[in-house]
């Protein structure tokens, strides 16, 4: 139900806005913009790894958070997971060299070809009350042994976040 809901409510928005940071469900176009709101997913990435983004859109994000970790020295390899079978088609498109690593699924079901040493999910890919399963299914069935999953949030859900705490990060 949460699911095929969230295809109705995004998949003509996000596909009317097409490659770069507006198709990725931000609401400016400017990339510097994009940056701000985004860098801070790299701060626990402290070594080479694979890194699975899910909810990826149309994979600016997958092409973009990469480069960030490489100013540090970090290798980050990219992957991809989205419910929305058209916008996995748009990232495919866009970013061919990442294709291959782009999958379509849910969260919640998927079964992934290899566990990640990193993990970003937004804590609204699922309803409020799923929270803690959405952690749950992260750890135990996505993320590597001693890999991370960070647990961010584009929105409030209501509540002020904790000054300078802009994601979550454990190790699993």
């Amino acid at each position: 139900m949460w699911d095929r809901r969230t295809t109705e409510l995004l998949e003509r928005a996000y596909l009317a806005c097409g490659a770069g940071p507006r198709g990725s469900g931000s609401g400016s176009a400017d990339d510097g913009l994009w940056r701000a709101k985004r860098q801070h997913l790299v701060v626990p990435m402290d070594g080479d790894g694979h890194w699975l983004d899910i909810g990826c859109a149309n994979g600016h994000l997958m092409a973009t958070l990469p480069r960030w970790a490489a100013e540090s020295r970090v290798e980050i390899m990219a992957h991809g997971l989205e419910l929305i079978p058209s916008l996995a088609d748009l990232a495919r498109r866009l970013h061919p060299p990442l294709a291959d690593r782009i999958h379509t699924g849910s969260v919640m079901t998927w079964n992934p070809p290899r566990r990640y040493g990193y993990l970003t999910v937004l804590d609204d890919a699922v309803p409020p009350d799923r929270l803690g399963t959405l952690v749950e299914r992260c750890r135990t069935a996505l993320v590597e042994p001693g890999g991370r999953l960070i647990v961010s949030s584009y929105t409030d859900r209501g509540v002020a976040p904790a000054p300078g705490r802009q994601c979550e990060s454990r190790r699993a």
